[in-house]
């Protein structure tokens, strides 16, 4: 499999994991017994063939024992979940007699909040069917947490636990990886103190659980310099390991992080001395691995390097090397420039521009050689990464349209191919006001 057919199946399975529990039930028109089930998005494969084996039963029309209500159509599905969660569409065979098949909405439990748990602190709660508890607990910047919820019950609880920070924003879920059913997170890295809340659901079932919240030392991480080169093991979903070095403004940095058991999918993430999250990868490293590569450091101050897992695999051993290089530039660019260039194995093109807050400009790069799969990377005066772009012009052309730089300043694009076999003869444009 090529990179771009691994980020195709990672976009699809983002766009799952962007969904909420989704919860279902639905009644025959004839004395029935009630079916429920729950959709989970991390675990879509598991809860959907429950779901869909559910339906199917009904819809074969097996035999039941209790009434049910018949205002709706047959052979319709309805889930309660946010308005603005992507439902997938599921369709149901057609009703057979004598059973037809009538769907009601029910009514969604509202999350239950049970107030604050303390850091080292274990409680104990209780989840109907379909039930959520909310807990929050305050961090501090820096803190590693490792959150876990134990049913008493294993046999009667199967457990999900969701965290959010103080925007509401999902930021890390678990199903199964405490064992035995049970939900962990493991080395959540506390970035800016907070309250955070956490939802303590049912994956199925009903019952009593533990929930506990620790303060942990991370397996791994810390200080990096130039030529450096360390390893590390990401133990946990949802582990990441922190990594810090000291910079300059203006040099030229090369952060790669390669798996070194097979098992992990490597992700980079840098941050600024501020805080600000600069840049990402992914696999532009070989296979699975990670590479941020000719980053120039805006400031002086201290980097931080996030080490985690992505999404073909979280956990496993890995090496990380920083290295100081120096930065070809292939130009300089002015509005309306049109050049060509050849993009050699395994290289990348640096072009700058110069730009005001406000301006909209329009980047293309156009393959002339046949079969070249271009790609394009902005990076702001800051070093931030403002925009990337894979197939939005002609066919597999890069273009980034209409985009309004956010400051004033020299703007650097990298100009590539998608993969390391897009090489060849390119035309690159730039259209400003």
């Amino acid at each position: 499999m090529n990179r771009k057919e691994r980020e195709e199946r990672k976009g699809k399975k983002k766009t799952w994991r962007s969904l909420r529990p989704l919860r279902w039930i639905f009644r025959s028109t004839e004395p029935s017994t009630l079916c429920r089930g729950t959709v989970h998005n991390s675990t879509l494969g598991k809860s959907l063939r429950v779901a869909l084996a559910g339906l199917a039963l009904f819809v074969a029309g097996l035999g039941c024992s209790c009434p049910g209500p018949t205002a709706r159509p047959a052979s319709t599905l309805f889930v309660n979940t946010p308005a603005t969660a992507t439902i997938p569409t599921i369709t149901t065979a057609p009703t057979l007699s004598p059973s037809p098949m009538a769907a009601v909405v029910p009514t969604p439990l509202e999350p239950f909040e049970r107030g604050t748990i303390l850091l080292d602190e274990s409680v104990q709660g209780t989840l109907p069917l379909f039930g959520t508890d909310v807990w929050r607990f305050e961090a501090p910047a820096g803190q590693y947490i490792t959150i876990r919820m134990d049913a008493v019950d294993p046999a009667a609880l199967d457990t999900y636990l969701e965290l959010y920070d103080a925007d509401g924003v999902l930021v890390a879920e678990d199903d199964d990886s405490g064992g035995n059913g049970n939900s962990l997170i493991a080395e959540y890295p506390v970035v800016v103190t907070s309250t955070y809340t956490i939802h303590a659901l049912t994956y199925s079932g009903a019952g009593d659980y533990f929930l506990s919240v620790r303060p942990v030392v991370p397996s791994g991480g810390g200080t990096l310099w130039y030529g450096a080169v360390v390893e590390g093991t990401l133990v946990a979903p949802w582990s990441r390991h922190t990594w810090t070095f000291d910079g300059v403004a203006g040099q030229v940095v090369n952060v790669a992080m390669n798996a070194t058991d097979g098992t992990l999918d490597c992700f980079l993430e840098l941050y600024g001395p501020d805080g600000l999250l600069l840049t990402t990868d992914d696999d532009s490293g070989a296979g699975y691995n990670a590479l941020i590569e000719y980053y120039t450091l805006p400031v002086e101050g201290t980097y931080r390097v996030g080490v985690r897992g992505g999404e073909f695999g979280a956990t496993g051993a890995y090496v990380l090397a920083l290295m100081q290089t120096e930065l070809v530039l292939q130009g300089t660019l002015a509005y309306s420039d049109t050049v060509d260039a050849f993009l050699e194995p395994g290289t990348r093109h640096h072009w700058v521009f110069e730009g005001e807050a406000g301006d909209v400009v329009s980047i293309s790069m156009l393959a002339v050689s046949e079969g070249m799969d271009t790609y394009l990377e902005l990076f702001a005066p800051n070093g931030v990464r403002v925009m990337v772009d894979d197939d939005s012009g002609t066919g597999s052309d890069a273009a980034i349209v209409a985009f309004e730089l956010p400051l004033s300043g020299i703007y650097r694009i990298i100009a590539r191919g998608h993969g390391d076999e897009d090489v060849g003869e390119y035309e690159l444009r730039l259209v400003g006001p």
